[in-house]
């Protein structure tokens, strides 16, 4: 399986998926210095599953048949990143006590990527010249 056959969306549905098996174990949370916690001990893995569907198609080189629910689950999947490192971003009289850390980020942005090759995504396996009404001459010529 060389990377030239897939499509540009199929490549970065697969670097995302790099990106965020990267992030899982990065840490997610940096607490003031003090301790980080990574992307297992904050279930992080769970984000996994949103990868599995667009994953599969891409190797096994097939349409994406349910490409709109796709793109509005990668859309959500971004909004629930952000209002997680909303969430996690805590300040008490001025001093952050907890932040997002370099895995977050990476999740954030493979989820970022993962939208974009989805909405990207075509199916290259496809010959655009077999799908094309091909007309014969049917007159024997005698």
């Amino acid at each position: 399986m060389k990377l030239k056959e897939f499509s540009f969306g199929g490549k970065l549905i697969l670097i995302s998926l790099a990106g965020m098996i990267l992030s899982i174990f990065l840490p997610w949370i940096n607490f003031f210095e003090i301790g980080k916690k990574f992307g297992f001990q904050q279930y992080g893995y769970l984000f996994l599953l949103i990868w599995v569907y667009p994953v599969f198609t891409v190797l096994k080189r097939k349409e994406m048949k349910y490409a709109n629910n796709m793109r509005i689950i990668t859309l959500l999947n971004i909004i629930f990143n952000l209002i997680y490192m909303a969430i996690i971003s805590f300040s008490f009289s001025g001093a952050k006590l907890s932040s997002p850390d370099l895995g977050m980020h990476l999740s954030f942005y493979s989820a970022i990527t993962l939208s974009v090759g989805v909405f990207l995504y075509k199916n290259k396996s496809r010959d655009p010249y077999n799908d094309r009404i091909q007309i014969t001459n049917n007159f024997d010529e005698e």
